[in-house]
């Protein structure tokens, strides 16, 4: 299931089959988790293909008919929402871990780790037995493929699928200039959705360069990691805090603390010129030179 278009098929056909193709493998994994680590996996896999089809709508959103846009995307994303507690309890037992290597002492917060891993394998123990969660969610995906299958796009243009592109973009550049102007957590969490929607959607017009896009969408690709580790660690910070009492009585909680705001802070500095070389460009000006690449792939391709 190759998530890029083909040269040879109509614009309205490679969306049907790219978001089809993508809802299938999620129902699939849903449908058949497995037992042990593969569970996990293959939850945290449906969850990461929702936001390849929620870039896929974007992308497409000049093309399609609001009506449509508006609903699958609102499914998708609360379908994503509804299995995200699992890999999120488990990320902030790797965040802790992170953070541990960096300290001197190898079982630092080591009771923090413990409640945090109890959490993990309660929450985890909870999407095990309660099958009807996972299978709600597989039943409004399956739903979704059937609609998808018969999408009609409002009009077929490469010129507006673009546009799609320039607005992601455009949304990145915005949100990366208030998140650095503001230093706001929130900000900078809103940015990476644009540059991970922004990865996506630049494998799906790889095949338009190869070489160029392959290289630009990695680096859309570590952007976002950089940004989601932030994000883990605010989200750590705020989760210790939400259950202060539970905390309080942990040795070292305030270095911990303080370790956080540290590494966050190294990360979004990290993040910056990255970011600034990533989205210089005139988002109209990116959207006109990508248009000409798919004219000069189709037209290679009818030659």
């Amino acid at each position: 299931m190759t998530f890029s278009f083909f040269t040879s098929e109509p614009l309205e056909y490679g969306l049907r089959r790219i978001l089809c193709d993508q809802l299938a493998l999620s129902v699939q994994w849903l449908t058949a988790p497995g037992e042990g680590a593969l569970f996990d996996t293959s939850v945290h896999e449906a969850r990461k293909n929702g936001k390849r089809l929620r870039a896929v709508l974007r992308l497409a959103r000049p093309l399609l008919p609001p009506a449509v846009y508006t609903a699958e995307n609102q499914l998708f994303r609360d379908t994503s929402r509804r299995i995200a507690p699992l890999r999120d309890s488990w990320v902030m037992v790797e965040t802790l871990d992170k953070l541990r290597v960096e300290v001197p002492q190898p079982e630092a917060w080591a009771g923090i780790r413990t409640q945090l891993v109890a959490h993990y394998e309660a929450t985890r123990a909870q999407f095990v037995a309660d099958t009807a969660v996972l299978a709600s969610v597989a039943a409004d995906l399956q739903a979704a493929h059937g609609r998808l299958q018969t999408l009609t796009l409002a009009v077929s243009t490469e010129a507006l699928l673009m546009e799609g592109l320039r607005r992601t973009y455009r949304m990145g550049q915005l949100l990366m200039a208030a998140a650095y102007d503001q230093q706001d957590p929130h900000l900078f969490h809103e940015w990476r959705k644009q540059v991970k929607y922004n990865w996506h959607q630049l494998e799906l017009l790889e095949p338009i360069w190869p070489v160029l896009l392959r290289e630009t969408a990695e680096a859309h690709h570590t952007l976002s990691t950089l940004l989601g580790d932030a994000h883990d660690l605010v989200v750590l910070r705020e989760t210790i805090a939400l259950a202060a009492e539970q905390y309080s009585g942990e040795p070292d909680l305030l270095d911990l603390l303080a370790q956080i705001n540290k590494r966050q802070a190294v990360l979004e500095k990290m993040a910056r010129p990255l970011g600034q070389r990533l989205y210089t460009e005139p988002s109209h000006a990116l959207a006109t030179r990508l248009g000409v690449y798919w004219h000069t792939w189709r037209a290679g391709e009818a030659g």
